[in-house]
């Protein structure tokens, strides 16, 4: 199966994946469960998200060169596998659906207050189909280009708030109750298990490195989340449901500020291309998904040929169910999240599960010819002729010369 990305790229993605949200939307959102307890919600969810990458991680690195559809499908079926790919589309199609409202609530907050949705939704919707249309490994390079930058950028936005920011203690921890601090994580959970992703890349990644290089960015998103966690909670421990798009809030106070007139441009550019690198990391789940329930044994069809009708749909719903964020803020704390928790678990651990299951392999058939008795005489005999026939020039057969 041909590789189409390096195990590097594969970790940019995977750090990628695990930003966006937690980075805007969420800690307001867990504040206003659990007020400064919100940090554990956190701490939970993330405790959770990474037992299940263990096991997905697990079951990637158990099939190096098998498409993921083939391990479903040797393992499970085609039929029940198409179910398991019905929850990816689930999965994705309300992360997707959130990026687009959280990222026309953050432009308007952070840049244009008279944007529109629809605008919003052309311009995001044209650069994620054309980076999926340049296919997987021109994406992941691109991505890969931009990740100094972004991890730069990040970097600098949280060391510049502890710096210039006023710093709260943290303490007393634990004042809400255990059902609130739940409340907390599983009410918020669409904001993780994006790692699943990985699972549909199945057979595409080159195993080179792969164990030190998806670990060592997991464990770079896992530095810059907890430092900037513990920076916003300190921050704004009274006022953190006020702070809705929390990256840029947390250079608020940054005295430079007065001089170079707006910092707000520095963590907003970064957000907003976190969110356009994501959105084709959603796509592509999305498409493959779609393409793997509709496809048969008999019939196949070009993948690109699904944009199309998925975009109008798309855009249908978007502008008319889901219109802005706030909407789509309520659903997602009140049914999306409850699903993407459930998806999550239950993917994770049923791949993990399956994988120790053996293929199903085909025996190659052995002719066997049987020679009796008769054979084996003709066979005698004729090797006699043939020697005969080298000795001598000229011999008889029934009479003639």
């Amino acid at each position: 199966m041909k590789k189409e990305i390096s195990s590097r790229q594969l970790g940019i993605l995977i750090f990628i994946s695990m930003l966006g949200f937690k980075l805007t939307f969420l800690p307001a959102s867990l504040y206003k469960y659990a007020r400064t307890d919100g940090i554990i919600s956190f701490f939970l969810a993330l405790i959770i998200d990474l037992i299940c990458f263990v096991l997905v991680f697990i079951t990637f690195l158990r099939n190096e060169d098998v498409s993921f559809s083939a391990f479903l499908e040797k393992r499970i079926g085609m039929f029940f596998a198409k179910i398991v790919y019905f929850l990816f589309f689930i999965f994705f199609i309300f992360k997707l659906f959130f990026l687009i409202s959280a990222g026309i609530y953050f432009v308007k907050e952070a840049i244009y207050e008279e944007g529109t949705l629809s605008l919003f939704l052309f311009l995001f919707l044209l650069t994620i189909n054309s980076l999926f249309l340049f296919k997987i490994n021109a994406f992941s390079r691109t991505v890969e280009f931009f990740f100094p930058m972004i991890f730069f950028v990040l970097v600098f936005i949280i060391v510049l708030g502890f710096l210039t920011s006023n710093f709260h203690s943290l303490t007393p921890l634990f004042v809400r109750n255990s059902s609130e601090i739940f409340n907390g994580t599983f009410r918020n959970f669409i904001s993780f298990g994006d790692f699943i992703f990985i699972l549909p890349f199945m057979g595409k990644v080159n195993f080179e490195k792969i164990k030190t290089n998806v670990i060592k960015f997991v464990c770079y998103a896992l530095i810059i989340l907890s430092s900037f966690y513990i920076a916003y909670f300190s921050f704004f421990k009274y006022t953190a449901y006020m702070h809705f798009h929390a990256i840029t809030d947390i250079i608020e106070f940054v005295p430079l500020a007065a001089i170079i007139e707006n910092l707000d441009w520095l963590p907003t550019t970064l957000m907003l291309t976190i969110f356009l690198f994501q959105g084709p990391i959603y796509l592509f789940v999305v498409v493959n998904s779609l393409y793997n329930i509709t496809k048969t044994r008999k019939f196949s069809y070009d993948k690109r040929f699904i944009l199309i009708p998925f975009n109008i749909i798309f855009i249908l719903l978007e502008l008319l169910l889901f219109y802005g964020a706030i909407s789509m803020l309520v659903l997602s704390q009140q049914v999306a999240s409850f699903v993407c928790f459930a998806i999550s678990v239950f993917v994770s651990i049923l791949c993990f599960a399956i994988s120790f299951i053996k293929k199903k392999t085909e025996r190659k058939k052995h002719y066997i010819v049987k020679l009796y008795n008769e054979d084996l005489k003709w066979i005698s005999e004729m090797k006699n002729f043939n020697k005969k026939l080298a000795i001598k020039k000229s011999f008889k057969v029934g009479g003639a010369k």
